[in-house]
This record gives C-alpha cells, sequence and structure tokens, in this order.
C-alpha cells in the first residue's frame, strides 16, 4: 500500500538527516514538515533523501502535522506513519506499526507504556498522561495508556477526519484520539521503544507550560466528547 512518513520538525538539524536516512529503510519516501527553522532542518532532510514542506511561519506542531496529512491525501497516500524529528522513536518499531494496520485497525498508537523499554516521564507528565488516559476510557470506554504519543500510524479514513477543520489547532493529543474512537475508527496501541529527546526544550517543562497544557487539552476532550458524529 502507498505509505508516507511525515515528521514535524523544527530547528532539528543535528538529528533530521539521521531520522530520515533511518526511516527509508522501511518507507521509501519521507516527508519532513519543516515549520520555519531557523538552522539548517530542510537542507539536512533534502541530503538525506527526504520531500521538505516548509512553512513560512512557526505555526506550532499541529499545523506542521495536518500539513504532512494534506500532502498524504493530495498526493493519495493510503497509510501515514508519523514520527518526530528528534531521534527519539525508534524506526525499527515502523513494521509493528504498519502490521497493525494490515490487520485492521485504522489507527496505530506507539505506545511508551505497553513493557517495551524503560521510558519514564517526570512527574507532572506522567500524571497528565494517566489524566487523559482516564478521559478517554470514562468517554470511550477504551482503555489507552499513551495518549500523548507522537508516534502514530493512520489509514486514510482517519487522515481524511485529520485534515478537517475538527483537528487541534494546538496539541493533537487526546482529544483526537476520542474523536477518531467516536468517529468509529479502530485504534489500537503497540509498544515501541523511546529514547528521551537530547535537543530543544521540551513544551511540557517548567510550571507554566503543563498547567497549560492541562487547560487547553482539557477543553479538547470536552469538545472531542460533545462533537455531533452523525452522519448526515
Amino acid at each position: 500500500m502507498k505509505t508516507l512518513a511525515v515528521i514535524p520538525a523544527f530547528n532539528e538539524r543535528k538529528n533530521i538527516a539521521q531520522v530520515v536516512a533511518g526511516v527509508r529503510k522501511y518507507i521509501s519516501t519521507v516527508l519532513v514538515v519543516d515549520d520555519a527553522s531557523l538552522d539548517d532542518t530542510a537542507q539536512e532532510a533534502i541530503s538525506a533523501g527526504a520531500i521538505v514542506v516548509r512553512h513560512p511561519y512557526n505555526l506550532g506542531y499541529a499545523a506542521a502535522c495536518q500539513t504532512g496529512y494534506k500532502y498524504a491525501l493530495a498526493d493519495n497516500y493510503e497509510r501515514v506513519v508519523q514520527l518526530d524529528g528528534d531521534g527519539q522513536h525508534d524506526v525499527e518499531d515502523i513494521p509493528k506499526l504498519l502490521s497493525e494496520l494490515d490487520h485492521g485497525a485504522n489507527m496505530v498508537i506507539g505506545s511508551r507504556f505497553s513493557g517495551v523499554g524503560d521510558y519514564s516521564m517526570q512527574k507532572m507528565r506522567h500524571i497528565g498522561k494517566n489524566f487523559f488516559s482516564l478521559l478517554i476510557r470514562l468517554s470511550t470506554k477504551q482503555e489507552v495508556r499513551d495518549p500523548t504519543s507522537g508516534y502514530l500510524a493512520f489509514s486514510k479514513p482517519v487522515l481524511e477526519l485529520f485534515v478537517s477543520d475538527m483537528f487541534a489547532d494546538e496539541y493533537p493529543d487526546a482529544d483526537m484520539l476520542i474523536l477518531a474512537m467516536r468517529h468509529g475508527h479502530k485504534v489500537v496501541e503497540t509498544g515501541v521503544s523511546m529514547q528521551h529527546s537530547n535537543t530543544g526544550q521540551s513544551m511540557h517543562a517548567g510550571l507554566i507550560g503543563p498547567a497549560y497544557y492541562m487547560l487547553r487539552m482539557s477543553i479538547g476532550v470536552l469538545t472531542a466528547i460533545m462533537t455531533d458524529t452523525r452522519k448526515e
């Protein structure tokens, strides 16, 4: 099946070439969405064999992801694997995600907490993860161990949903999982190995970042739960 790897990236000059080269062992076409990086991210990605779409202004992670989804649909890709450009996602797990799609899943979450590796979170992030896992279970009756993973795979029906105006404008995490489930898509998890990022600063650092994320994600989850999914 026609498959595209989508990598949203911002100031990942040090890592992006290695990530692209690794992904191309399993997926021949790699799209890097450069969110107006201030370094040579785009050039490094191109040198490693990626297609690069570059935002003229920094629009944020969600917009970079959605640009990738729109590119995939416009070029008739049937599946997308999404991963970060900082090297924390192990490309050797790509076949596991694709296998789940082959066996009927519409969306696959690469889970850091499904018995593979020893990835750990800071305390506040761990509390937030558990909180959103609870909201997902209460609203969909489905258990999701890692609702904030950025290592994902989608089939075309989910891509079509995620290019719509219902896609989150800032943090596409638990709210998008709920939205996909409420639209009848089969969402599964598979355990993956993860590394801690050694570049940049997490959006969840300090006190204000986590508090803002929790507030915005709570609003997003509430919106996803209340969205009318009935067919017209």
